[in-house]
């Protein structure tokens, strides 16, 4: 402690002039100073609080991207159904019938989309498109 009136800083404080910044001696390079509860001490600079322990984000059926490293993105690999804010179902448009090739195998059955133009609504039996005229 000092004279009365001078400002003291224990590690690890330290006093330059009249700023208080972290010494650096006593903890070496890649470590930072942390409080343990009621004292502190040089530790590895770790995060210890991650939250969790993913490794990978993989686009399953139906998704695009993914990735290992970093921030990472998935996206529906397909025109999606979207819900509008009145809470009616969108339905993806074409233009014409839609092409033949997206609807030649059972697991495509159940697909849909709309042709405004002609007023028709395309149906997927999982062989090919079923047009209903919805006029």
């Amino acid at each position: 402690m000092g004279p009365p009136g001078l400002a003291t800083a224990t590690v690890p404080l330290a006093l330059f002039g009249t700023a208080v910044g972290l010494q650096s001696a006593g903890c070496p390079a890649g470590g930072i100073w942390k409080w343990g509860g009621t004292s502190w001490s040089c530790q590895q600079d770790v995060d210890t609080n991650s939250g969790g322990d993913i490794t990978g984000v993989t686009a399953g059926t139906g998704l695009t991207g993914g990735g290992s490293l970093g921030t990472v993105t998935l996206s529906l690999a397909a025109t999606p159904v979207t819900v509008d804010s009145a809470g009616y179902a969108r339905l993806p448009m074409t233009v014409g019938e839609p092409p033949a090739a997206d609807c030649d195998s059972a697991p495509e059955a159940g697909r849909l989309k709309f042709a405004a133009e002609t007023d028709t609504l395309y149906v997927c039996n999982g062989a090919s498109w079923r047009a209903l005229a919805t006029s």
